[in-house]
């Protein structure tokens, strides 16, 4: 398949947004409300748009690397219209998303500030059999900001499997610093497997621009494929 990514660029430590602040933050807003048992056997249920934002709750605190992880398993069991803007959720997701082929449809960002947006900021777990469409950003950040963007996540540390992105325009014109990839922003280690993105997207960024991944650092893409339309714009 079709992959554009740069030869070289500064590694993001994005885990360094990590603070005490926001892990009270997190203790107090972790309200815990989905079916399931969070285990391969049992997992967390994602029926709808409240479910889907709730596994953002499911945080533990990991000492070792002194950072926010979300872990345990999670299923959805239809595909889910968002109403609302989505905000990515921002601790690291360390567990296993398994779409079950079905769609997320009308995710749309407000990228007003630099940072990392997606379903996930940052995966180190698995997501897989997970398609999106009608994936969009309205895009009011500073033309110097440094702006990473991917459907399932902005950076990928982990595996992404079997995922599809569809019917998406995304348009990061005249931002130089950023990183558009329609599975994943950057991949720093990890894997991507099996992902397409299909002739209905158009991508177009004046900074680091792939169809499945716009940046590829000690990690593996594998039997991809992009049709999409993709745009390299430096005026």
């Amino acid at each position: 398949g079709s992959l554009l990514c740069g030869n070289a660029a500064p590694q993001i430590d994005h885990d360094s947004a990590s603070s005490v602040a926001e892990t009270a933050a997190v203790a107090s807003a972790n309200v815990k409300q989905l079916d399931g048992a969070g285990t391969a056997s049992n997992p967390y249920l994602i029926r709808d748009e409240e479910d889907l934002n709730d596994i953002r709750n499911y945080t533990v605190y990991d000492t070792a690397t002194r950072s926010t992880l979300i872990n345990g398993y999670f299923e959805l069991t239809s595909s889910i219209a968002l109403e609302s803007d989505w905000v990515p959720i921002p601790y690291t997701f360390n567990g296993t998303l398994d779409g079950n082929l079905f769609t997320i449809i009308g995710m749309s960002m407000n990228v007003n500030a630099a940072g990392s947006y997606g379903l996930f900021k940052i995966n180190k777990g698995t997501v897989r059999d997970l398609f999106f469409s009608n994936v969009h950003v309205n895009v009011t950040a500073n033309q110097g900001a440094t702006i990473t963007v991917g459907a399932v996540a902005a950076t990928n540390y982990g595996t992404i499997t079997n995922c599809t992105l569809a019917s998406s325009n995304i348009n990061l014109k005249n931002y130089y610093g950023a990183f558009l990839g329609g599975i994943a922003g950057t991949c720093y280690g990890g894997t991507v497997s099996n992902c397409e993105v299909v002739s209905t997207c158009s991508l177009t960024s004046s900074g680091y621009i792939g169809g499945i991944t716009a940046y590829v650092r000690y990690a593996i893409v594998t039997n991809c494929e992009n049709s999409a339309e993709v745009n390299y714009s430096y005026n």
